[in-house]
């Protein structure tokens, strides 16, 4: 007599056991987003502590503006490296939080509906325990703080001056007569630009400066040797183009725009200030009027201060939000007892070990023939015919992906660039570190950038209105782009992982010896990663929060004058470009590569991926063997009687395009 001894089932074991891939990137998550949140406070503790705190803000340096951009370089990428390893540790667990188990798995089939396996999947919110949509959510909305205010906790102090410009004639510096005694100060120690160099420098009062007060000298002669002299406040730019261009700069352009300073810098010798009035009459009126050729001009040395200053405010949001993700992490890594099915070998080990008995008897199918109604209906009713005819006929890695997520990814990769051809007749070399209406000029309108380039144009447009507004709403305005790169981030990380998934998936056709283990599919997530940590960290030295202070014509500070904006370097505006150019052709050139013949496309589609994935009568812990999807016959012998295509641990044959199958 024989005794019957069943096996026992292999059950997934829950969260957190040894060896298990998404407890161990949980409980790597929990501890990068713990060690960041410690170096947060620690910062936010030593700085209160190193230089005090007024309104809210701490000042850590203060001196040269060339050292303080250098100085404001490194802590920029660390911030920017701690926010993509948050933000990379929290999309990690909400991927987890979103991944099916294989009871919700079992629930939406009985409906003849299809869960996502193995990538993120908005879609998936609907069929699973509702703790987890709240800890997804919790996770996601907790990133937008964290997006808005931790690159500018860090920011710096530009100086502007209130200066005097005065036009004069060769007289005045021969020692002619004059009373304007504010301007007669140390004009011996002044300095000569170059009228190109001056045009460049005072086109616009609110760039960071290295002079103040000007003296245009021409060879027009005239009954004083002070034509006129001008007052004019760092803040309005407005009259400080009206004095270039004195109302009719656009004589310059040959185009006929007004505001054409590249060729008025490429012409600098022929710099007139128009129109200049020689008399006034009693009524106010000009009498007579002449056009004034600029010789040269003398402009006095401003050495400038700068500062370096860290906001307390936006540390202590960006820790609460901190705290939230550790949170998170710690409790779906430690608390809650679920079994996600990650990944999908994570599914094929499910399957095999416990088969869905509305999938047992389908055919092999692929993910756009699951999402027909059609298909799904009869999958309900179980009248899927049990055959198939199999061809040979590779697929290109592009197949993998949804339409609608090439179509975004691609979307927002393409955005910058098509801007950006529209203006590319218009050079960037003049660029300098610029605010407000320089902003609006045409040779800037090349700030379209890859990533955004609708918002940066349209912001860029705006630029004056962000003067004087509060710190937080320019905070706002300068990170709102970091939003726009994370989004990015998820769809093309989205993208590579389907095309990854679905090549390691095509492998058991044609690669003996696999098994259904877990793994990630960390070989192309931490390059992208890299690369999204140097392109938040470009955005971030792109447009930026700045503070601008403001000195009167002596040079001295003036108390409550400092207004706060958003300023931009071109730099890394380019080097933004670059790296968002390198990443368009990355995913289009794996798109075309072919999968592995032999096995339908199932993607990411659980009913797809549970139809073949069957083991035999007489095999025991088959998601444990080694694995190959191929034919062999119902009862193992080798009898071709019947022929079957599925996942077993035996030796298999490859199917024959042309012949018919049915399903393990």
């Amino acid at each position: 007599m024989s005794i019957e001894t069943k096996q026992p089932v292999t059950q997934i074991r829950p969260l957190p056991y040894e060896n298990d891939p998404p407890a161990i990137d949980l409980s790597a998550g929990a501890i990068v987003a713990s060690l960041v949140l410690v170096v947060n406070v620690g910062v936010l503790v030593w700085v209160r502590h190193r230089s005090g705190v007024s309104n809210g803000i701490s000042t850590v340096f203060e001196g040269s503006c060339i050292e303080s951009k250098k100085d404001t370089l490194w802590p920029d990428l660390a911030i920017n490296i701690m926010s993509t390893l948050l933000l990379g540790a929290s999309n990690s667990c909400a991927q987890l939080l979103s991944s099916p188990s294989r009871r919700d798995i079992d629930r939406a089939h009985m409906k003849g509906k299809s869960l996502d396996i193995g990538v993120p999947s908005v879609g998936n919110l609907g069929h699973i325990w509702y703790w987890r949509v709240c800890w997804w959510a919790l996770l996601f909305l907790s990133s937008i703080p964290l997006h808005l205010v931790y690159s500018p906790v860090i920011f710096s102090t530009k100086s502007s001056v209130d200066c005097q410009a005065a036009l004069v004639t060769q007289d005045f510096l021969k020692g002619a007569a004059w009373n304007d005694t504010e301007l007669a100060k140390s004009v011996n120690a002044w300095s000569g630009p170059g009228t190109a160099n001056c045009i460049q420098a005072y086109q616009n009062s609110l760039h960071e400066s290295s002079w103040k007060n000007l003296l245009l000298v021409t060879s027009v002669p005239n009954n004083s040797s002070i034509i006129q002299v001008l007052t004019h406040k760092a803040e309005d730019t407005d009259t400080s183009e009206t004095w270039i261009r004195h109302g009719n700069l656009g004589n310059y352009d040959n185009s006929g725009s007004n505001c054409d300073f590249n060729y008025l810098l490429a012409h600098a010798s022929l710099w007139k200030i128009e129109g200049v009035c020689r008399d006034t009459s009693n009524s106010g009126s000009c009498g007579s009027s002449f056009d004034a050729l600029i010789l040269y001009c003398l402009a006095e040395q401003f050495p400038g201060n700068c500062r370096i200053q860290v906001s307390t405010t936006l540390p202590t949001i960006t820790i609460l939000f901190n705290a939230v993700k550790v949170v998170c992490l710690l409790t779906t890594a430690f608390t809650h007892r679920f079994e996600p099915l990650g990944t999908v070998g994570d599914a094929i080990s499910s399957f095999l070990e416990q088969p869905h008995n509305k999938t047992t008897n389908l055919d092999p199918v692929t993910k756009s023939v699951v999402q027909k109604q059609s298909w799904k209906k009869d999958c309900i009713s179980g009248s899927r015919n049990k055959s198939l005819t199999y061809k040979r006929k590779p697929h290109r890695w592009a197949r993998a992906v949804s339409g609608s997520r090439w179509f975004i990814c691609m979307a927002l990769l393409y955005l910058g660039p098509l801007l950006l051809r529209k203006f590319r007749a218009h050079p960037v070399g003049v660029f300098t570190v610029g605010w407000d209406r320089s902003l609006t000029k045409k040779t800037h309108r090349c700030l379209a950038m890859w990533f955004a380039g609708l918002y940066l144009y349209l912001t860029a447009r705006s630029g004056r209105f962000t003067l004087g507004n509060s710190l937080i709403s320019n905070v706002l305005l300068a990170n709102t782009p970091q939003i726009v790169i994370s989004l990015v981030y998820l769809f093309y990380n989205n993208v590579f992982t389907c095309m990854v998934m679905a090549h390691e998936y095509a492998r058991f056709a044609s690669s003996p010896g696999l098994t259904a283990s877990s793994e990630a599919h960390s070989g192309c997530i931490v390059p992208i990663m890299v690369i999204m940590a140097f392109v938040h960290w470009s955005i971030s030295r792109s447009i930026y929060l700045v503070q601008l202070e403001i000195y009167d014509n002596n040079g001295e500070l003036i108390p409550g004058r400092s207004i706060n904006g958003c300023g931009y370097s071109p730099p890394p505006i380019l080097l933004s470009l670059c790296l968002g150019g390198a990443m368009i052709p990355l995913p289009l050139g794996l798109s075309a590569r072919k999968l592995g013949p032999g096995m339908p496309i199932a993607g990411s589609c659980s009913l797809a991926i549970s139809a073949p994935a069957h083991a035999g009568q007489d095999e025991v812990d088959a998601a444990a063997c080694h694995l190959q999807y191929g034919v062999i016959s119902e009862d193992g012998t080798g009898g071709r009687d019947r022929r079957q295509v599925g996942f077993p641990s035996r030796l298999v044959e490859k199917p024959v395009s042309g012949e018919t199958y049915a399903v393990r």
